[in-house]
């Protein structure tokens, strides 16, 4: 944590995201970001995760490293999930 810049580095451990148009959490797709890049992010863009919301996400993420993985999607997601909060919370990243 560079605390003078109110910024972490941090090593994003998989990607989560709703299905389009559905407020369900159980309907989701789940990107494995493992092999991904580091990010510097703000402080004030992160929150506490409780236990209960991300223990079975863990557990499904696990249960990705026997199947094929595509990195280059991944990282697309994630650039492109970047560039949505760089849009939407600008004054965070100055």
């Amino acid at each position: 944590m560079v605390e003078a810049r109110q910024v972490c580095w941090v090593r994003p451990l998989m990607l989560v995201v709703s299905v389009s148009g559905k407020d369900s959490p159980t309907e989701y797709t789940l990107s494995d970001l493992r092999d991904g890049a580091d990010l510097l992010w703000p402080l004030s863009l992160f929150r506490a995760a409780l236990d209960t919301e991300v223990i079975s996400l863990l557990t499904e993420l696990h249960s990705l490293d026997a199947e094929k993985k595509d990195g280059a999607i991944a990282s697309r997601q994630l650039r492109d999930f970047v560039d949505r909060v760089w849009e939407a919370f600008p004054s965070a990243f100055h």
